[in-house]
């Protein structure tokens, strides 16, 4: 314990393990938002062609597109903000006394993430499917290299 003025403060450890592991896997969740905002954002242009030709539930995959997207892109900005604060965090070798709101934030992030990416990964199989509708099913590709020595 330490005493300043009236006060007593109880010093706390530094986590530093705690923000190398902040520090790594914010990125790692960063990328997999940038996945699923790649698959949104193609889900996007795709439902806007098809709700501006009256598509039946166009409608409803332009909404899910978009709320997608806002998803992901909440989630990377968490993680940006996760991850710029370990790097402060480690190189100063303070706490900054926000070990508990960067793993909500974490947490939180990763809450936006999976349903966001469920639906990217849906809306991308959605697209796929119509587009496949629409040309056929396509011939399998032959190797070129197949019958050269």
């Amino acid at each position: 314990m330490r005493e300043l003025g009236h006060a007593r403060l109880r010093t706390v450890a530094y986590h530093e393990a705690f923000w190398v592991v902040m520090g790594t896997s914010a990125p790692v969740i960063g990328l997999a938002a940038v996945v699923s905002y790649n698959q949104s954002s193609a889900a996007f242009n795709w439902s806007k062609r098809q709700r501006r030709l009256g598509v039946p539930g166009a409608r409803r995959n332009y909404q899910l597109a978009v709320v997608t997207g806002w998803m992901v892109i909440t989630c990377l900005s968490f993680e940006f903000v996760v991850f710029g604060t370990a790097l402060i965090a480690l190189a100063s070798g303070t706490d900054l006394h926000l070990v508990e709101a960067a793993t909500i934030v974490t947490l939180v992030g990763w809450w936006l993430l999976v349903p966001a990416g469920l639906v990217a990964f849906k809306l991308h199989e959605r697209r796929l499917r119509t587009e496949q509708r629409r040309t056929g099913p396509e011939e399998p590709r032959r190797d070129d290299m197949a019958g050269r020595s």
